[in-house]
């Protein structure tokens, strides 16, 4: 009898070591292990001056380059260059608008923007570029009266910028742009060619009008200063491209050429300084 009290009171003993050993359902886990950083950078959105919308106005200046080159008449021998410094870009001043978005992360700063402006004098003024023969002995020129027109331009684009200081930001800037551009030209003069079989070409009066709206790119860089709380001054520059336009001329070509009178090729490129001031709805 002895004997089976004893057994059973080791039994409960070892039945009871063994459940305090056992893990309480009821006490919490253990913390997880750390995990050693990477060294990689996290790019969390905060607070800052450059957060959310902003509107704002700007004034302009334009150098529109437009390197003339004159075919034909007939597209033929008469292919020329026009004469360095003359009839080649259009300057004007305007005004407009712009607005956009920003995300800052950190001094890194994301966002798009768009604009739009108009020159105050879309006309250029007149000018004269001698145009000569690329055939060889070709003597004489031709004198070609260009003006251009541009009412203005529109872009939307992205943004990517860093922060020097919590007030000042710099960025480039690039996506599409639009504008509306004409050529009005005037031809005149005399060509001789040797060994051309109509030997003088005679232009009096050629002229030609080209008016399109044109897509192209442009790109940039800029500054932004929170001079004040919510307001931000600007300097940017941009160069826009839109290709290359074509004023066909017409009429009045008097010997040797045919049914063409030719036509002249521009390059519509165009280099902008820009200063505006901005109010920021985000941001502090």
């Amino acid at each position: 009898m002895k004997l089976r009290l004893s057994a059973v009171a080791l039994l409960a003993t070892s039945a009871a070591s063994f459940a305090a050993d056992l893990p309480s359902r009821s006490a919490p886990l253990p913390p997880p292990a750390p995990v050693a950083a990477t060294g990689l950078p996290t790019l969390t959105r905060q607070a800052g001056l450059w957060n959310g919308f902003y509107a704002g106005g700007l004034v302009a200046w334009d150098f529109a380059a437009r390197d003339p080159a004159l075919s034909g008449p007939s597209g033929g021998t008469l292919t020329g260059a026009a004469a360095p410094g003359q009839a080649k870009g259009v300057e004007g001043f305007g005004g407009g608008l712009y607005a956009g978005y920003n995300m800052q992360f950190g001094a890194y700063v994301a966002g798009v923007e768009a604009d739009a402006q108009m020159l105050l004098d879309p006309w250029s003024k007149s000018a004269t570029s001698a145009f000569a023969s690329s055939a060889a002995g070709a003597t004489g020129s031709f004198d070609l009266s260009a003006r251009a027109k541009r009412l203005g331009d529109a872009s939307l684009r992205l943004r990517a910028g860093y922060a020097l200081a919590r007030d000042m930001l710099i960025y480039a800037t690039g996506g599409l742009a639009v504008t509306q551009v004409e050529h009005e030209v005037a031809l005149a003069g005399a060509i001789t060619v040797p060994g051309d079989p109509d030997a003088t070409y005679t232009l009096a009066g050629a002229k030609g009008l080209e008016d399109k709206i044109r897509l192209g790119w442009t790109i940039g860089a800029g500054l932004d200063y929170m001079f004040m709380p919510a307001w931000s001054l600007r300097a940017e520059y941009r160069y826009s491209s839109f290709g290359q336009s074509k004023a066909n001329l017409t009429s009045a070509c008097s010997t040797g050429c045919g049914e063409s009178a030719g036509s002249v090729r521009f390059v519509d490129a165009v280099h902008t300084a820009r200063l505006g001031v901005a109010y920021h709805f985000g941001g502090r």
